[in-house]
């Protein structure tokens, strides 16, 4: 358990049956949609439809 002895040592106890109820829930929908938030970016930026609109010139024009 050495998440546990490094919290400890953080000075933040934490009880293993917290740890391991928060491990063992489903992804939240928060986290369901910036999932797919990051793969749409993702995809932009490897499309490079983003190339240029964020350089100082793009952006004050």
């Amino acid at each position: 358990m050495p998440i546990f002895t490094t919290l400890t040592s953080a000075g933040c106890s934490i009880a293993p049956s917290t740890f391991y109820a928060a491990r063992s829930r489903p992804p939240s929908a928060r986290s369901l949609s910036d999932a797919v938030v990051d793969g749409r970016i993702a995809a932009l930026r490897a499309s490079n439809a983003l190339n240029g609109l964020f350089t100082n010139e793009g952006v004050v024009g």
